[in-house]
């Protein structure tokens, strides 16, 4: 994989040509950008669409057919895939044809390795108790899948419990405007901390704050001092997406099959 401005990619085919794809858990459609569809000539899918939900609010496309798509050594054929544009800031970073998003990637148990550069994706059959094989300290919380694979965890921020959706596709963790405001960090503790523009689904412009917590607790991670990201988030299931900031701090294991995810922090990761 490689990880440029926060944000994850890893190299893929598609009709057998040499691709570039995001990995994004938390999106819950795959996805190719136009550009990508008309480059690789692909078909429009006639029997499927896709609602795509972000930042800003939502959009809905009509999906195209992919006749062949490879990824770590595995073919596939007659994929469909939502069609839309990715948000400037990934689409600048990653120069990527689209996403590969929970819907494809619930299918396996995924290993997120961001401190070094890996990800691993396995098949899993009639495993359980511990079989993830990491040598040191891990932690095995429960957690929940959500519609097509979103994967959301219990957490605590500041001594208040939170639901929040693990997001390799933001390259920075972001909670709800709802959820900073519950906390104690309302409209006029915002008002004091740096303001930024961003661009969310469908090109509309966000303003979002940057505000430093106390303390992030999932399980027995523990993230000191945060920057997290307050947005105008429209999300029912959760109160934060976890980004690949938090990622690159620690090593996940993800677990569709049976709905566990475990942690291990970098210092003990090897």
């Amino acid at each position: 994989m490689t990880f440029v401005q926060g944000f994850v990619s890893v190299p893929a085919t598609i009709e057998d040509k040499p691709v570039t794809l995001l990995l994004d858990t938390g999106a819950e459609s795959s996805m190719v950008t136009p550009v990508a569809m008309a480059l690789l000539r692909l078909q429009a899918d006639a029997h499927r669409h896709t609602t795509i939900q972000g930042t800003g609010g939502a959009i809905t496309t009509q999906n195209a057919r992919l006749q062949s798509f490879g990824i770590g050594g595995m073919d596939m054929t007659d994929q469909s895939a939502a069609v839309g544009p990715l948000p400037s800031a990934q689409a600048a970073a990653a120069n990527a044809s689209g996403l590969l998003g929970a819907d494809w990637l619930s299918g396996f148990d995924v290993e997120l390795d961001l401190p070094h550069r890996r990800v691993a994706l396995y098949r899993v059959e009639g495993c359980d108790g511990d079989y993830v094989p990491w040598q040191g300290p891990k932690e095995s919380v429960v957690a929940q899948v959500y519609r097509r694979g979103l994967v959301l965890l219990s957490a605590d921020l500041d001594g208040q419990p939170i639901t929040a959706v693990l997001d390799s596709g933001a390259n920075r963790s972001v909670l709800t405007e709802t959820a900073a405001a519950r906390i104690g960090a309302g409209a006029s503790v915002l008002a004091q901390d740096p303001a930024a523009t961003s661009n969310g689904v469908g090109g509309t412009t966000v303003t979002t704050h940057l505000h430093r917590f106390g303390r992030l607790r999932i399980g027995h991670a523990s993230t000191g001092n945060p920057a997290i990201i307050v947005g105008p988030l429209h999300l029912a299931m959760a109160d934060m997406l976890l980004g690949a900031d938090w990622l690159r701090g620690n090593r996940v294991w993800i677990s569709y099959a049976t709905r566990r995810v475990t942690i291990q922090p970098v210092a003990f990761g090897g």
